[in-house]
């Protein structure tokens, strides 16, 4: 999945679940600065503890959101 994929993905399941990208950053503890960085790119390899806490606040997996940024890189 291409980094802008990415962002619209997380972009679209913060929608479904009713949360603007500001709700979002304030549930995962991150700024919206640094959340847009991360689904962006601009952050390249994020923590697993990152990923945890986008994770919960998107209600998925932390596993899905592991994938979404593995297989990036191993393409």
């Amino acid at each position: 999945m291409r980094k802008q994929e990415r962002a619209d993905w997380v972009r679209h399941r913060a929608r479904q679940l009713g949360m603007t990208q500001t709700e979002l950053a304030d549930c995962t503890g991150m700024t919206r600065a640094y959340l847009h960085r991360l689904c962006t790119g601009g952050v390249p390899n994020p923590g697993v503890l990152t990923l945890q806490r986008l994770a919960q606040a998107l209600q998925l997996p932390t596993t899905a959101l592991v994938r979404l940024w593995v297989d990036e890189h191993a393409s």
